[in-house]
């Protein structure tokens, strides 16, 4: 049987006691431990290397960080716990976290034979027990591309264009006035974009600025 909805339970149970606040304005984790809990906390299945800390067979050149999934934190002594890709767990002190390209599969989560019913089964930081290097899948980086900005309002099209009639930025430049808090408003756009069609070289602009929002929204419309 998979260890792995036990664990997400105890991951479950240990949110809870950490972060829900009860009566007298504290967590559980605070009426126990007198202050409130500040470590790491990552989402149940994250990719992450765990360090092994103590000595390391082979010296300081020896392989030091390992992959794993992350799947909770030891309530008592705040240790990560890790489950590997042959279905061991082990805790660690120092993790961190994986680039967003290397895929949880439902195999590297199915697999976890301990369970936190067993906890002398579990591996601690000073064993001699070399954590296996798993198979990996990639995928997509989850990370949206950068949304191309619209059209950028400077000093010099203002000069030329002049400026907005009941824009806020306009007004309180033609004023003199602060007007770092304040932006242009879309009336101001539509009217600075229609000037600068009428450039041969600023309309170019406004094609190449088109192009990269039609690009970006375009993906993003597909995705959806």
């Amino acid at each position: 049987m998979t260890a792995f909805y036990p664990w997400l339970m105890e991951h479950a149970c240990d949110l809870m006691n950490r972060y829900k606040v009860r009566k007298g304005n504290k967590t559980a984790s605070e009426y126990l431990t007198g202050e409130a809990y500040t470590g790491d906390m990552y989402a149940f299945g994250t990719p992450v290397m765990h360090r092994m800390s103590g000595p390391v067979q082979g010296g300081v050149m020896s392989e030091r960080w390992f992959s794993g999934i992350w799947i909770g934190l030891q309530f008592s002594s705040g240790e990560h716990i890790i489950a590997l890709s042959d279905g061991r767990v082990v805790r660690a002190r120092a993790v961190d976290p994986r680039p967003d390209t290397v895929k949880v599969t439902k195999e590297s989560l199915t697999c976890i034979k301990v369970g936190p019913w067993d906890p002398s089964e579990v591996i601690t930081q000073g064993s001699e027990i070399k954590p296996p290097v798993p198979i990996e899948e990639t995928q997509p980086s989850q990370r949206a591309e950068p949304v191309p900005r619209s059209v950028r309002i400077t000093q010099e099209r203002l000069e030329r264009f002049g400026f907005t009639k009941g824009c806020p930025k306009c007004e309180a430049l033609r004023r003199g006035d602060d007007h770092k808090t304040v932006g242009h408003n879309t009336d101001c756009r539509k009217r600075m974009e229609s000037e600068m069609a009428k450039d041969s070289v600023l309309s170019q602009k406004l094609s190449d600025i088109a192009e990269k929002k039609q690009r970006v929204y375009g993906t993003t419309s597909r995705s959806l």
